[in-house]
């Protein structure tokens, strides 16, 4: 019998060590994490959606054809997480015309 989950993976700078945003920490998930965790997945036969901020995707965009080369899904979640106090959706239409 198949067993089924719902699994998602955002790919961020966010260091949760250093609590800070950092391009470095991007680079370290991609070099070091990200091959390990693909590689764990496709042990297992797991299949998950990975969601980048168009930011990253452009700092490094090798990481998003690795995903897509294991046969995963890649997803968008706007193109920064900049801070918005309101809830105006006109900066977020500037962050669609980026991405």
């Amino acid at each position: 019998m198949a067993k089924y989950a719902l699994w998602t993976n955002d790919v961020e700078t966010t260091s949760i060590w250093f609590n800070t945003l950092r391009d470095e920490t991007g680079f370290k998930v991609w070099k070091e994490g990200m091959p390990v965790l693909l590689d764990i997945y496709q042990k297992y036969g797991i299949k998950s959606t990975f969601f980048f901020t168009g930011y990253i995707a452009r700092l490094y965009p090798d990481i998003v054809r690795m995903i897509q080369c294991y046969g995963h899904e890649v997803g968008s979640h706007s193109y920064s997480h900049k801070k918005e106090d309101g809830l105006d959706v006109l900066p977020y239409k500037a962050q669609l015309h980026q991405l």
